[in-house]
């Protein structure tokens, strides 16, 4: 039955963000209006608000619509459920839950006319991107298996720590199974794990500890920093770990060492302290572009800074290079850890340092990339790393074996 648009009384619970109504108002144009609005007999709105908003601004006089008593309730859930996504006093939770009965509803109703009834579909019902609703599909279901997620408030958190932890399951079982690992490589704190070394049996040291400048979370990639980031705690940290690193390396050899430029004056002397000599000028890596910070006030941060230091007289490099090394970041498919450097730019500082069989050490090694190198140039790779997420993450990416 067709109803003039003026007529159908609006109850106040319809106010509503309605969403995207661009996909919805084409709908409409070609197909009509497959679910009409349902009304009572009083002519006020039960549901389809959406295509009722959507109607109006088409320009239609009247439109199509079912009275409560005419429509099925699998139909009108149906069309509850679509009101309810669009509301904006829905927890992440519940209309996450809301997208996922929507499709399944949606799927079996297409199935019973002979149909099929796609996600795209859907999102197209509801005027979202078939990313968002597919991600949400899979948080509705991830819920079920893993109620913590609900005690977290964000829901761009909650998908991230869902997927973390599907990779770190992923990365357990392949430990389990691994067998022999072409790395010396444990899950240990390198406080821990470097007065396990003998002394002068490190040929290459390359690493990149924590820089001591709070990194901002919110910034960060994945759901959180992997590591402590704050200048007390690096003091402390490193203050124990540079004497250990000046003894396990061996007489002549080199070390590079990634830094935050806040705390150049104090590791340069904690070095020189411990027995490092080390060139005072920074190396560079100059990431080919600029970075994340967009400030009308100053420049945009396009490089890091590492210092390279040795023991005792040095050993010569294999050649003659620059202290400027331009290498383009790890892209998001590569990149596993906050701060991983690109796997060309490491290689080119372990060839040009040592031979193949050298023994060369990471224990700080994050995304692995150090180790990985060595593996690659045909030495033997030495390190460790805390986080257990991170070091399933790295192992994986060492040996090559996708999550």
């Amino acid at each position: 039955m067709r109803v003039s648009i003026s007529k159908i009384i609006i109850p106040e619970r319809f106010r509503v963000d309605y969403g995207d109504m661009d996909a919805l108002k084409d709908s409409l144009t070609k197909y009509q209006v497959i679910h009409p609005p349902v009304l009572t007999r009083d002519h006020v709105l039960v549901a389809g608000g959406r295509r009722l908003r959507a109607a109006t601004e088409l320009g239609w006089e009247d439109i199509e619509v079912n009275f409560t008593d005419e429509v099925d309730p699998i139909t009108l859930r149906e069309m509850e459920l679509e009101e309810n996504i669009c509301r904006k006093d829905f927890s992440w939770p519940e209309q996450c839950e809301a997208k996922r009965e929507l499709h399944l509803l949606k799927s079996v109703d297409a199935i019973k006319r002979g149909e099929r009834w796609t996600l795209e579909d859907t999102a197209r019902t509801i005027g979202e991107s078939l990313g968002n609703l597919n991600q949400d599909i899979q948080l509705a279901e991830a819920v079920r298996d893993d109620p913590e997620l609900l005690r977290i408030e964000n829901k761009t958190t909650a998908f991230k720590r869902h997927k973390n932890k599907q990779i770190e399951e992923a990365k357990a079982k392949l430990v389990e199974h691994i067998g022999v690992i072409p790395v010396k490589f444990e899950r240990a704190d390198c406080l821990e794990f470097l007065p396990t070394l003998v002394d002068n049996s490190i040929d290459l040291i390359i690493t990149d500890p924590q820089w001591g400048i709070d990194v901002d979370e919110s910034a960060s990639f994945g759901s959180k920093v992997e590591y402590i980031d704050t200048e007390k705690y690096m003091k402390e940290v490193m203050s124990r770990a540079i004497p250990e690193l000046f003894r396990v390396l061996k007489s002549g050899s080199h070390m590079y060492m990634f830094f935050g430029i806040e705390h150049k004056d104090w590791l340069l002397a904690t070095l020189s302290f411990a027995g490092f000599e080390t060139d005072y000028i920074p190396g560079i890596w100059n990431k080919g572009s600029r970075g994340a910070m967009n400030s009308p006030y100053r420049e945009s941060n396009s490089y890091e800074c590492y210092f390279h230091s040795w023991k005792g007289s040095p050993n010569p490099l294999a050649k003659i290079v620059a202290n400027s090394h331009t290498c383009p970041r790890p892209t998001d498919a590569e990149r596993i850890h906050t701060a991983q450097k690109p796997l060309a730019l490491i290689t080119e500082l372990l060839d040009n340092s040592c031979a193949p069989g050298a023994t060369v050490l990471d224990c700080f090694a994050g995304s692995g990339v150090v180790l990985k190198a060595a593996q690659k140039s045909g030495c033997q790779g030495v390190g460790c790393e805390i986080d257990k997420l991170t070091y399933a993450k790295a192992l994986g990416y060492i040996m090559d074996v996708k999550p």
